[in-house]
């Protein structure tokens, strides 16, 4: 046992946390004094708590990390209601927090959802086609609003396409070159109904690849899943 020198208690080595300069290794204050001084403390000089467990948090990240995820893992359940709490507490308030952290973290919040994206590609399409199917007209209202407010970003992407294809198509192909491409959407077209898998016609090598540019030619183009053609992106296998 050990005698804690506020409160004059005798505890058990585990009720003091550890302080290496003492010579039994141990606190001299009990845990829930050393709680107590702490509040106090913090009371007393805000600011200064303040920077001291951001500190400590910076010195100490992976520690706290796992201490957390031991944490979830031995109360299933508990953080989500903590978590209800806090919102109804401070109604708002995580999405303000939200947005700030975004707006400091914007282009390593998009990397990070990209690469998520390209590891379970399948699994977020999913997921998107369950959101599509329950908010299909919440969805629809949405883009027609967004389409009514930037005109002008709707007119740039389209011409953008539009002139990515005319620049890749050829001025010599006949006109059985174009029955050929046109037979290629229709085929595409065909096995997304005959599979009821959604099917995209895919430029094998892109018209706008990173390395490598293709043209807009029937040689050039396949019947691809949807899935297939997302991963696929702009890049050439060479």
């Amino acid at each position: 046992m050990k005698t804690c020198s506020k409160c004059k208690n005798d505890k058990p080595p585990s009720e003091f946390t550890r302080d290496a300069k003492r010579k039994d290794g141990l606190n001299v204050y009990c845990r829930e004094c050393t709680r107590e001084a702490g509040r106090k403390q913090a009371a007393e000089n805000p600011e200064a708590a303040k920077k001291r467990g951001a500190a400590w948090y910076q010195n100490n990240k992976a520690r706290r990390d796992e201490r957390s995820r031991a944490w979830l893992a031995a109360n299933p359940g508990k953080a989500s209601e903590y978590c209800a709490r806090w919102r109804e507490k401070n109604p708002g308030k995580n999405n303000e927090l939200s947005r700030a952290w975004y707006a400091k973290n914007r282009e390593a919040a998009l990397l990070s959802d990209k690469l998520a994206r390209e590891r379970n590609l399948e699994k977020f399409l999913q997921r998107e086609r369950a959101s599509l199917a329950k908010r299909k007209d919440r969805k629809i209202e949405t883009g027609a609003a967004w389409r009514a407010k930037n005109p002008h970003k709707v007119n740039f992407y389209a011409a953008s396409r539009r002139s990515a294809i005319a620049k890749r198509t050829p001025p010599w192909l006949t006109d059985q070159d174009f029955q050929q491409m046109e037979g290629w959407f229709m085929y595409a077209n065909a096995l997304s109904k005959s599979t009821g898998v959604s099917h995209h016609v895919d430029h094998i090598v892109p018209l706008r690849g990173k390395n490598v540019s293709g043209l807009n030619v029937p040689w050039n183009l396949q019947a691809l899943p949807a899935i297939e053609n997302l991963k696929k992106s702009n890049s050439h296998a060479t």
